[in-house]
């Protein structure tokens, strides 16, 4: 009997009592989810070029009924410039001058006096037919 009792003692693992505990991993704090941040960066990006690029199409004397759809036909690269966006409107306008305003061409402020359209040649007849002549 005593064979088998130390058979069994010597079957068990040895147990160590002051064996020291092993230091367990600190966690790793979480880091922040960076994909939810690019994307609010590329949302403003494109927020301050849509800004940018409607301040420049008023300028340039584009209808203000027509500013969505001259955005809308620009090509804008991304972390575009004001000079990149005033070419992409420009180039929108020399495809389609439809969308310029009418009145981008007119000078601005006050005018006194009316309009002196050139005569036509059926206006210089009238006016020869009744012996008037054109200053010039």
């Amino acid at each position: 009997m005593e064979d088998e009792e130390i058979k069994k003692e010597e079957a068990k693992p040895e147990e160590k009592p002051d064996k020291p505990e092993q230091a367990k991993p600190e966690p790793v704090p979480e880091q922040p989810d960076n994909s939810e941040l690019n994307s609010l960066k590329a949302e403003l990006s494109r927020l301050r070029i849509e800004r940018t690029a409607m301040l420049e199409a008023v300028r340039m004397g584009v209808d203000s009924r027509q500013i969505d759809y001259v955005l809308k036909l620009a090509e804008f690269p991304e972390n575009a410039d004001a000079k990149a966006i005033t070419a992409a409107i420009q180039k929108v306008l020399d495809d389609v001058p439809a969308f310029k305003s009418e009145n981008a061409n007119k000078p601005k402020g006050f005018r006194i006096g009316a309009d002196n359209p050139k005569q036509t040649p059926e206006a210089d007849a009238i006016a020869k037919a009744f012996g008037n002549t054109r200053k010039d």
